[in-house]
């Protein structure tokens, strides 16, 4: 950890620290929820992507939902690499449970 960094945690919850998922960049799990609230939506997009591809599913919960996952569906695949399958078959199976339309 740098000078001045907030340190890395897992607890979600801490709004003042980094998320260990998102170690890459220099932003609290604060400011990663206010830029997914704010954000211009590009740079919403590139953030929600990351979290898509470097958390774990449970953790993704935190900062958004499954309505916005399939919502921005389209902006999104592209940018999940290895984990588009995974995303792809979370979206496909609450689409036929009836949880999304």
């Amino acid at each position: 950890m740098g000078p001045g960094l907030p340190a890395l945690t897992k607890d979600l919850s801490r709004d003042d620290l980094r998320a260990d998922f998102l170690s890459d960049l220099n932003l609290t799990i604060g400011e990663v929820r206010r830029r997914l609230r704010e954000g211009p939506e590009p740079r919403r997009i590139d953030l929600l992507a990351q979290i898509l591809r470097e958390a774990r599913t449970d953790e993704v919960w935190q900062f958004t939902t499954p309505e916005e996952i399939a919502r921005l569906w389209d902006r999104l695949e592209p940018r999940l690499g290895r984990r588009r399958a995974h995303w792809q078959f979370l979206l496909d199976g609450w689409r036929r449970l009836g949880f999304l339309p």
